[in-house]
């Protein structure tokens, strides 16, 4: 471990939160490696361990910046008492001045290609402003969704017009075309790490299809009848994609880090393995609803969750493919609430 750094006049790790450990000048240099691409936890804390252990012993004014998607090694790293008293955490997902940058990169960079891109050099009105705050809101403040539309324009073989059309759904995708192959590959590479891809996969339905209600920890908890705390390990390491709040929270919601990825499920040619199909996502769902109905109904008495349930069901159950184990809890369901459904009639 010694050797990794014993050449560095400066060392960066860059692999978005930022922790900066404290120091009185950044000193720059080489690259040590990126933190969430090693796959070997005990590395990536190791690393951490050593260079913070640095700061502490070291007498030269040292600042080192550190950038990583937040995997689970890491996080808790730095949650550790001796590395987070020196460091300052920036997480890019609450930065304000994010999707500021993000639009300017998309604003410059469009203006480079109208200006060097036959196709578009005469348009007065390229790009459309409406597709410059589409690509903002779906960027999410993440850069990755920003270069990938920008490297997929600015193809000098190809329409730049067009393509932009393509990105925006307006126009039709190319059989051998793959315009989102590099965010594609970032989703895949991080869900290829998850172990219960069942239960986060429901998850994660829930969150793109369910487009009314805010959730919280404890609501997908009652949905999927979760014990207290199973959502949490369910997505230890799904934390560079979905907000998760601290435990302890009553006022934030889960929610994709990224719009883009709502687009990335549903297609299959997209997703492959990881593709969440809303028809039979709808009726896994409303199977769901109704197995938490069930539960609540037997607790006796009528609830503000059970009504949020039943209106989540309203809500899945016409959207749903009827498939063999929706039909099931539907036969299993009906008779038995049919006998006691006045008393929780809804208002």
């Amino acid at each position: 471990m010694a050797n990794l750094f014993s050449n560095a006049n400066g060392i960066v790790i860059n692999g978005g939160t930022f922790s900066a450990i404290q120091g009185h000048a950044y000193i720059g240099g080489s690259t040590a490696g990126r933190q969430d691409e090693c796959q070997d936890e005990n590395i990536q804390e190791e690393i951490l361990t050593v260079l913070s252990n640095a700061i502490i012993k070291s007498p030269l004014p040292l600042l080192l910046l550190v950038a990583s998607r937040p995997e689970f090694a890491i996080r808790e790293s730095f949650s550790l008492p001796e590395i987070s008293r020196i460091t300052q955490n920036l997480g890019l997902y609450e930065d304000y001045e994010a999707e500021k940058d993000v639009e300017t990169f998309l604003r410059s960079s469009f203006s480079k290609i109208k200006a060097r891109h036959p196709a578009v050099r005469h348009l007065v009105d390229w790009p459309p402003e409406s597709s410059i705050k589409y690509f903002i809101d779906m960027s999410s403040r993440q850069f990755i969704y920003a270069a990938t539309v920008v490297k997929y324009v600015q193809s000098p073989r190809h329409n730049p017009a067009l393509r932009m059309n393509i990105l925006r759904g307006l126009s039709k995708i190319p059989s051998n075309d793959m315009p989102f192959s590099q965010l594609d590959l970032l989703y895949t590479f991080i869900l290829d790490s998850i172990d219960n891809w069942p239960r986060v996969s429901e998850i994660l339905a829930l969150l793109i299809l369910d487009k009314h209600h805010t959730m919280t920890s404890d609501f997908v908890d009652i949905i999927f009848g979760y014990e207290t705390g199973d959502i949490y390990v369910a997505l230890t390491d799904m934390h560079a994609l979905v907000h998760l709040p601290e435990q302890d929270s009553q006022d934030e919601y889960l929610h994709l880090h990224h719009a883009s990825m709502r687009d990335f499920l549903i297609d299959p040619l997209r997703s492959g393995r990881f593709h969440i199909n809303p028809p039979k996502g709808y009726a896994h769902l409303s199977k769901c609803c109704i197995r938490s109905m069930m539960r609540l109904f037997g607790q006796g008495k009528p609830s503000e969750s059970l009504y949020a349930i039943m209106t989540e069901f309203i809500q899945f159950f016409p959207k749903s493919f009827l498939t063999p184990e929706l039909f099931n809890a539907l036969e299993s369901f009906i008779l038995p609430a049919a006998s006691i459904l006045p008393i929780y009639a809804l208002p």
